[in-house]
């Protein structure tokens, strides 16, 4: 799977810095062309109607069909958001085909309109199937920043050599570019204030400039408002997990944005350095161009709304019209012009009907309510390095939501691809975890996992598992000295810490403690010392993750073990 898993990074890295968007004399637009369009757009005789990106997503999955068949195993996770996910498509394919058999529908445009959505969903189990470590996050990490600092640059050299006089049109660039670099600013911004590794953060400090100027000259308003919700986001979960460093961070820079947006209200649309202000100044006092953008977008709003009401229940489906109640100015040059509008929000609605439409928030709901308690369990595990990842992939589902209300956000397949992504290590979190501590295997089912089995494990909820199972992964590159360690539960070769008790008995008479082997290693339960028969001396100072002292309000043991601390 190693080939598979390459191949589904470079997939990403491409699509990333793929900015097909026209510009005169650019010739990364040619090329970004052909790797965005049909195949048979440009190689009219195969008749493959799929882009190079996705076909590369399906060979990804044939190779683990094969792999699979050749051993005999398909590991396949599900996912803490399986059944949203599940579900969601289920009603989407459902729409599709109830549009496709509907007078006058067009059965090409329905998968265009749906593509996205659809590669995105495979996307999510691919997450599941091909990372299978710890390790696989930091890639993505990396991945994304570099992805993202290759598109600031050509963004950069677009305006600065391709686009004469510097004005920007509003097809100059990918709609889609906004968003991405939103995101990567978030994430940066995420990993030097909520933790991640010496040179993640060089990195950054060098990249985050080049991005938030290359964001300024694509003069996205959507995209610049998506990134001050999406601040604001982060700074409640600063708030939640750091609340010193929230009150020594936020305030200030508050202050200095409410500077530069009082110093730059009045900032016209061709100026790309005062972009972040006039996407909050417009909002009340827009100029002709953003007048008349508003007002498309508010009539063109309306015309839902109708549309809505005469099909609420089942939608329109996918590949139908949407009828123009009140008439728009004509854009018969883009041939979804009839089909996609702005608004994607209330697309899904018109689309999908309200059973489509409840799921559609239902997958959004629960993205949104994992991704939180998941940085949450990180954080009380001590691991500063994926939670910043994260943090940065629930504000990308408030921005992505934000953009999408008020532009093309569910159809753009490059930010959608990340999007998915994103959704696919919250949902597998716990998975990618347990294969980390080799504890997914069934043979090794009954090894220890910070005292714990990995079936009482599984018994806990998926907060509890991600904060065991993360401190665990951190815990043997912790120093301790040499009262602390454990001499029968230290890695082989190494004079590192024990790993965490999960649980420990306080009698009126004494305190009882029991260790507990780190997880990941390789050692039966005989294999232990009873505690009985070690000596005073040789008992591990306690855990900083105790179950008890776990920072996780909603994390309560089940039933069955509630009561047995002593015995676990």
């Amino acid at each position: 799977m190693a080939f598979a898993k390459k191949l589904f990074f470079t997939v990403l890295v491409v699509a990333i810095i793929e900015n097909s968007a026209s510009a005169p004399n650019d010739p990364w637009s040619g090329i970004a062309w052909y790797l965005s369009a049909d195949i048979k757009s440009w190689l009219p005789q195969s008749g493959i109607a799929a882009n190079p990106f996705e076909i590369m997503l399906l060979l990804v999955l044939l190779i683990w069909a094969l792999r699979g068949r050749k051993d005999r195993r398909f590991h396949f996770e599900r996912g803490l958001l399986f059944w949203p996910v599940v579900t969601f498509g289920a009603l989407l394919l459902f729409s599709l085909l109830w549009g496709t058999f509907q007078p006058g529908s067009n059965f090409t445009v329905g998968l265009w309109e749906v593509r996205a959505l659809g590669i995105g969903i495979l996307a999510y189990f691919l997450v599941g199937i091909l990372f299978t470590h710890r390790r696989d996050l930091d890639t993505l990490t990396w991945a994304i920043l570099i992805a993202a600092l290759f598109l600031a640059i050509e963004d950069l050299i677009r305006y600065e050599f391709f686009l004469p006089g510097h004005v920007v049109g509003d097809l100059n660039y990918d709609h889609g570019d906004a968003t991405i670099l939103a995101f990567t600013i978030l994430l940066s911004l995420g990993m030097l204030l909520l933790g991640s590794t010496h040179r993640q953060r060089v990195f950054v400090l060098f990249s985050l400039p080049v991005d938030i100027i290359a964001m300024m000259v694509t003069h996205r308003r959507a995209g610049e408002a998506a990134l001050a919700i999406g601040m604001v986001f982060l700074a409640l979960i600063l708030l939640r997990v750091n609340r010193k460093l929230f009150l020594q961070i936020v305030p200030v820079t508050a202050l200095i944005l409410s500077l530069y947006v009082a110093a730059e209200w009045n900032c016209n649309s061709g100026s790309a350095l005062c972009q972040p202000a006039r996407a909050i100044s417009s909002q009340f006092n827009p100029d002709p161009r953003d007048a008349a953008s508003d007002q498309y977008r508010l009539t063109e709003r309306y015309d839902l709304v109708l549309n809505i009401q005469a099909n609420a229940f089942t939608g329109l489906g996918f590949g139908r019209q949407y009828i123009f109640y009140i008439p728009l100015p004509d854009e018969s040059f883009w041939p979804f012009w009839h089909y996609t509008p702005h608004d994607e929000i209330l697309w899904v609605w018109a689309k999908m009907g309200i059973v489509g439409f409840m799921a559609f928030w239902w997958l959004v709901a629960s993205a949104l309510y994992r991704s939180g308690r998941l940085t949450q369990a990180l954080s009380a595990a001590g691991d500063n390095k994926a939670r910043a990842l994260l943090a940065a992939a629930a504000c990308l589902i408030i921005m992505q939501m934000s953009v999408s209300y008020v532009d093309l956000g569910l159809t753009d397949d490059r930010p959608m691809l990340v999007l998915w992504i994103m959704l696919g290590v919250i949902g597998h979190l716990p998975g990618i975890l347990r294969r980390s501590t080799n504890t997914d295997v069934p043979d090794r089912s009954t090894r220890p996992v910070n005292g714990r089995t990995t079936n009482e494990l599984d018994k806990e909820t998926p907060e509890v598992q991600v904060g065991v199972l993360a401190h665990a992964l951190i815990a043997p590159a912790e120093p301790a000295s040499s009262s602390q360690r454990d001499p029968w539960s230290q890695r082989r070769n190494a004079g590192k810490q024990a790993g965490p008790r999960w649980g420990q008995s306080n009698g009126t008479t004494g305190a009882k403690q029991t260790s507990r082997p780190l997880s990941g290693v390789a050692q039966s339960h005989t294999s232990r010392p009873s505690a009985s028969s070690r000596s005073a001396t040789q008992a591990p100072a306690a855990s900083p993750l105790d179950f008890d002292e776990l920072e996780l309000p909603w994390a309560t043991r089940s039933e069955e073990y509630k009561g047995r601390t002593g015995e676990l």
